[in-house]
């Protein structure tokens, strides 16, 4: 179901209303501070969702170059990547580079992350085409684009509950801090449940460490 706040004041006047009692129209609490903690809520917020509506197809030059595929300017995190055969297992890097030292070849069996790129083990051929999704981290809303957010869409309960606990923590509400902080966990573990049986239902479904990557 679409979320009945359409615009970024609404959002406000919802964290206000929680925030300063129920009629925001007195409120002193200050509509800027409230954006800038906004931005702190969606960094977190994308930094540990892990759901279907902020997952992201594979990047748009999907090839690799010296074992390596640039990450999205966009990448948080990775769901699952593959050459069109089994899922690849994520290493560490330091673990990756050994076994790249030690050499070997034929299809890919691991993968890593490289400050900004992915390597694999063995070492893939330069044009060989990455398959994969990740877990991507959306546009700051705004007016124009909270509609097409699918994760505000579908969990704009989400968004306020992370608003809450970066303002709870700023303006000092240590009693309601704890209550908003555990409300944004609940629904932050619940959206990624979701997504694990959604994955799981699909058939590509493999448990990783959280790092792990494209599907």
């Amino acid at each position: 179901m679409p979320s009945n706040i359409t615009t970024l004041a609404g959002l406000y006047t919802e964290a206000t209303r929680l925030l300063d009692g129920e009629d925001p129209t007195s409120s002193d609490i200050s509509v800027a501070t409230l954006a800038r903690l906004l931005g702190f809520a969606q960094r977190r917020i994308y930094r540990e969702a892990r759901t279907r509506f902020n997952q992201a197809a594979r990047p748009a030059v999907p090839t690799t170059t010296s074992n390596a595929l640039p990450l999205p300017a966009d990448f948080e995190s990775a769901a699952q990547v593959h050459f069109g055969g089994p899922v690849l297992q994520p290493l560490p890097e330091a673990l990756l580079r050994e076994k790249l030292d030690a050499g070997g070849s034929g299809d890919a069996l691991a993968f890593g992350i490289a400050g900004t790129s992915l390597i694999f083990w063995p070492a893939m051929a330069d044009g060989t085409v990455v398959q994969g999704r990740y877990w991507a981290r959306l546009p700051d809303l705004t007016d124009a684009n909270i509609a097409s957010n699918a994760l505000f869409q579908a969990a704009d309960d989400l968004f306020l509950y992370a608003l809450l606990v970066e303002a709870g923590a700023f303006w000092m509400r240590d009693r309601e801090l704890s209550m908003w902080s555990a409300k944004y966990a609940t629904i932050r573990d619940a959206l990624n449940r979701d997504g694990e049986r959604s994955a799981y239902s699909a058939g590509r479904m493999r448990l990783q460490p959280s790092f792990a990557v494209l599907r």
